[in-house]
């Protein structure tokens, strides 16, 4: 089936009309999660954080930013846990257990997220998302 195709088009209508019963949260909050966390990205940019040490990522059912830079990877549970709670009140969604929790195991892009077949899938800087296309295998 090729994109742009009428199947392919009928296709992508039918997934946009289901119920997401394997997600825990709807589309549309997905993609608001993916612009909260380039709101981040550009909230790291402006104290000075190079653009190549930001990461983003579609995890398959919300967004990741992994930021090498390597004072920000030296940061202590408490530190993360306090930046977690500031983008919080500033409007920008944050998962606390995922940010500060030290039992969470960082999925490797290209991996799949076993709960809804979704690929972890890099987000390039200006590149179109779409959350019903992306990452599906």
């Amino acid at each position: 089936m090729k994109e742009g195709s009428p199947e392919f088009i009928s296709r992508l209508d039918y997934i946009r009309n289901l119920n997401p019963r394997n997600y825990p949260y709807c589309f549309n909050c997905i993609s608001l999660a993916i612009k909260g966390i380039h709101k981040l990205k550009q909230i790291l940019l402006e104290i000075g954080i190079p653009e190549n040490e930001i990461l983003v990522y579609f995890s398959g059912q919300g967004a990741h930013l992994e930021c090498t830079y390597p004072r920000m990877t030296e940061l202590k549970k408490e530190t993360r846990g306090f930046l977690a709670s500031y983008f919080t009140t500033i409007g920008i969604p944050v998962d606390k257990v995922v940010t500060y929790g030290d039992n969470r195991v960082l999925r490797i892009p290209g991996s799949l997220h076993g709960k809804v077949n979704r690929i972890k899938t890099l987000l390039k800087p200006g590149e179109e998302f779409n959350v019903i296309t992306t990452g599906v295998i």
